[in-house]
């Protein structure tokens, strides 16, 4: 008797640790302890450090977290400390640092169950005032819209995957190096694809792929680590399915799926896993009167039970349902947006440790930030004004200043899309909007180091031009990248002015800074910059429209080759008679 009750003392106690610690487990049918899916909240505390710089401290946040999970940074295991069910940490030794680079970081924990988490960046480089990009399109195949990068292959080499709704297809390309791609590869899926995840469904330890469908189907495409992925499974959803969000519900080390629902009324399905890419039956959860665009999953108050935010469109809301960690969810809360919310993300912007929620709206062009109070409700809607019709929004840090920020695409299909940035000041606010040319119908946005120069780089799918646009982000900064001269007589000309400024650490060579395009004649350049740029050095370019025809002068660039990248300079103008 005296052994029994020592026996459930420890247990009394072990129990009461768990709880402490927020840490949720679910048991098989014979009883054992089965480990959840880890998963990660943005940022990384630090989310950057300097080339060269000695160990440090790096803490991850999330949820699921046990006492065997392990920081991985780039597939390799950090000696981890548990810190709670919610927290972990580990030392970075100096020799991961040593050079600039981007770094892929992710939690694993050991079965039974378990699994590996959602991936963070860490950019290893020296941090900037701000973020510029450059741009080069890619034609690829019809429709392209969605994109996600990873690694599918194991090479340390950002991929990119994205719908190819012309083709019914999920397009592949492979990183070849340098910013450049493999020819695109097609699988087949069902006919009206929508959101796109990636994630590992059968826990095998290679990346898949979850593609949902306006035709009531999630279709998973299991990877083979080799960057080639199996055919399709279909799971069935409902008509309508949008945004789409991959997390562990229930705890028992088998991801499962949340959709959004658009019609006839807003909802978002919970499809359980099975463990190797197929999912049990939907349940629904009402959320609104109409047309849900999104899901995002997080932990919103701190139970260690994830969470669903979903985006309803004509209730100008946001959605949050709390999960009870059993793969059910308790009735969703509204918190306003702008008008006519699309998609969402969830981060801790402004650094208290709570998660937060940005939500891009498709009317009006704002994002609204939701400050989280750490028990699942949410401040009032602050609101930053960006362009019109914007779909796609990621979080993370562009400059390295240790702040998250927000990047997305604006979409147009008659005139270029354009991507936005904003810098945040690590309190929940946002400052120096700024506005990057790409192409047509831009739907979606994905971020990683492309060329393996150490800094964040962007990527849009641009369904009018089948083409991706890749921003690779770059020293010399632009002043402006459109130039509007409006109506000019046939023999008058008309002058702007650019300014180029050096905002990186070395000097920058100027290779030339040529004009191109269909009419391109009716523009002439000149400038005062030198053949190097010092940091901090600024030079002007100028730029002259004289028409000689009475036309719309629409496809004319200025190009300026740094030696390490290149920015276009958009030109627009019309000659009158």
């Amino acid at each position: 008797m005296k052994l029994f009750r020592n026996f459930m003392s420890v247990v009394f106690l072990s129990l009461t640790w768990m709880l402490l610690a927020g840490v949720s487990y679910s048991r098989t049918a014979a009883g054992n302890q089965v480990n959840p899916i880890p998963f990660a909240n943005a940022p990384l505390l630090p989310d950057s450090a300097a080339p060269g710089g000695p160990d440090f401290k790096l803490t991850l946040n999330g949820t699921g977290f046990v006492a065997t999970s392990v920081i991985q940074w780039n597939g390799k295991a950090l000696t981890t400390t548990f810190v709670t069910g919610s927290q972990l940490s580990a030392v970075v030794p100096a020799a991961n640092i040593s050079v600039a680079a981007m770094a892929s970081v992710s939690v694993t924990s050991p079965g039974p169950g378990g699994g590996t988490s959602n991936t963070l960046l860490f950019d290893v480089r020296e941090p900037f005032s701000s973020a510029s990009f450059g741009a080069a399109p890619l034609s690829v195949t019809t429709g392209p819209s969605y994109p996600v990068s990873a690694d599918f292959n194991g090479d340390l080499k950002t991929d990119l995957a994205f719908v190819a709704s012309g083709d019914s297809a999920i397009t592949i390309l492979l990183n070849a190096g340098n910013g450049t791609f493999q020819s695109p590869v097609e699988y087949p899926i069902a006919a009206n694809p929508e959101g796109l995840v990636v994630a590992d469904f059968n826990n095998d330890g290679n990346l898949d792929l979850a593609v949902s469908d306006h035709d009531g189907f999630v279709s998973v495409l299991l990877g083979n680590g080799d960057g080639t992925f199996q055919a399709k499974k279909d799971s069935n959803s409902a008509p309508f399915a949008l945004g789409l969000a991959a997390g562990d519900f229930n705890g028992d080390g088998k991801l499962d799926l949340a959709v959004a629902i658009s019609n006839p009324k807003a909802q978002v399905l919970v499809l359980l896993g099975n463990g190797d890419g197929s999912f049990q039956s939907p349940v629904s959860y009402d959320v609104g009167s109409s047309r849900a665009t999104d899901v995002v999953v997080g932990d919103f108050n701190e139970d260690g039970k994830l969470d669903l935010a979903v985006t309803v469109f004509l209730d100008n809301a946001v959605s949050v349902l709390l999960g009870k960690g059993d793969g059910t969810f308790e009735n969703g809360i509204q918190y306003a947006t702008q008008t006519g919310p699309g998609s969402a993300i969830a981060a801790d912007f402004n650094n208290d440790g709570k998660l937060d929620l940005a939500v891009q709206t498709e009317l009006g062009g704002w994002v609204s930030i939701l400050l989280g109070h750490g028990d699942g409700t949410f401040a009032s809607h602050a609101d930053f004004l960006t362009g019109v019709g914007i779909y796609g929004l990621q979080a993370i840090d562009l400059n390295a200043d240790g702040q998250l920020d927000l990047v997305m695409p604006n979409y147009s299909a008659r005139k270029p899309s354009t991507v936005s940035t904003f810098l945040g000041k690590g309190d929940g606010t946002f400052v120096n909007r700024s506005d990057f040319p790409v192409g047509r119908g831009s739907e979606g946005i994905a971020v990683g180091d492309f060329n393996d120069d150490g800094r964040t780089d962007v990527v849009t799918a641009n369904s009018v031009d089948n083409t991706i646009s890749i921003l690779p982000q770059v020293t010399a900064v632009l002043s402006q990248t459109y130039l509007k001269f409006g109506k000019i007589k046939l023999g008058d000309s008309s002058q702007r002015k650019v300014v180029l400024t050096n905002i990186g650490h070395e000097r920058l060579k100027v290779k030339h800074i040529k004009l191109t395009g269909s009419g391109s004649e009716a523009f002439s350049e000149t400038d005062n910059c030198p053949t190097e740029i010092a940091p901090g050095v600024a030079c002007k370019i100028v730029i002259t429209f004289r028409p000689t025809s009475a036309v719309s002068y629409r496809h004319v660039r200025a190009k300026i080759d740094d030696s390490v990248s290149i920015q276009l300079l958009y030109l627009h103008g019309t000659g009158i008679r």
